[in-house]
């Protein structure tokens, strides 16, 4: 099987409502990982926006993208 590119948003997929990573969360994209995947952040947020939480999802996300949208 060919890894796949899977791209997670921050609010409310990768983070629950209190702003934290869930053990789950953490597990399932190691397992990704490990299946061969790259995993990646796609989020309409600036980078300074989500400074405080890179360290965590930096650990798990090491390559982020950032996207943005103009309306």
């Amino acid at each position: 099987m060919t890894g796949k590119m899977i791209f997670f948003d921050i609010d409310g997929t990768l983070l629950n409502h209190d702003k934290k990573i869930l053990l789950s969360t953490k597990e399932a994209i190691q397992a990704l990982k490990e299946k061969g995947h790259e995993v990646a952040i796609a989020t309409g947020r600036a980078p300074f926006m989500f400074e405080d939480l890179y360290g965590e999802v930096a650990r798990l996300l090491p390559r982020m993208d950032c996207v943005l949208s103009l309306q």
